[in-house]
């Protein structure tokens, strides 16, 4: 890892404990760090959340820099299934005039838009991310061994929490693959299927041109029941291969 890209972990770190702090989202008050909740795309991890009851349940998505890649087209998905199927509220705090991608935005929005008592996203200032960075690398500095913000412990749950990300994101991807191979077999079944039901339609229209065929040669009369009968039958075969 770059030296940048641990410059900005560890600014995204900060501005999670030092604005959480701001707003009042401490363990005095109920609130977790870095919770899992299970949703039918994977583990959300939450950066804050508090659990009161089924009906009072809370989690904050900090953000101090640009908002892009994967990662957090995941979070969004998983937190619109959140806020709308389980009842949860929630919020992301982003920083004004970072990167905010509109595939990323714009969900989000139409989220606050349809619940707008539950879903919000608050946007903070460029100099409120600075104090909030400091605030959190006070906290670090003045928290005992073995207190929530703990840096050699912190630093290793991130590094764990990438580590599982990974495996999950592997697991998801895998799943997909699978459903898709199985799509791609119901497919093949189904056209060989197709084939046959073909098939027999051919040899049934080739059996009824020669049944009707070997009257006109002798000069009979056409039995018309017959035909009419025969003829719903062929198009009732037509109908079922053609829906």
């Amino acid at each position: 890892m770059s030296d940048y890209d641990e410059q900005r972990r560890e600014n995204a770190r900060l501005f999670h404990h030092g604005m959480a702090h701001q707003r009042g989202e401490t363990p005095e008050r109920g609130w977790r760090h870095e919770r899992e909740v299970r949703t039918p795309d994977g583990y959300r991890r939450m950066d804050s959340s508090r659990v009161v009851d089924k009906d009072d349940r809370r989690f904050t998505e900090y953000k101090s820099g640009q908002v892009s890649g994967k990662t957090s087209r995941e979070q969004v998905d998983k937190d619109i299934y959140l806020v709308r199927d389980e009842g949860w509220s929630g919020q992301w705090v982003t920083v004004a005039g970072e990167r905010f991608d509109r595939e990323i935005r714009d969900p989000l929005e139409k989220l606050a838009r349809e619940f707008p008592e539950r879903f919000q996203i608050v946007e903070v200032t460029k100099t409120q991310r600075l104090q909030a960075i400091e605030l959190g690398r006070q906290l670090e500095r003045d928290a005992p061994q073995l207190e929530l913000f703990d840096v050699t412990q912190l630093r290793e749950q991130h590094k764990v929490r990438e580590r599982t990300a990974r495996n999950e994101r592997i697991c998801v991807q895998r799943e997909r693959d699978q459903r898709a191979r199985d799509k791609g077999l119901a497919r093949s079944v189904d056209s060989r299927e197709l084939n046959e039901k073909r098939e027999h339609f051919r040899e049934r229209v080739a059996e009824q041109s020669r049944k009707f065929a070997e009257p006109r040669e002798k000069g009979q009369a056409l039995e018309v029941d017959k035909l009419r009968e025969s003829h719903g039958r062929l198009l009732g075969d037509l109908a079922d291969i053609v829906k």
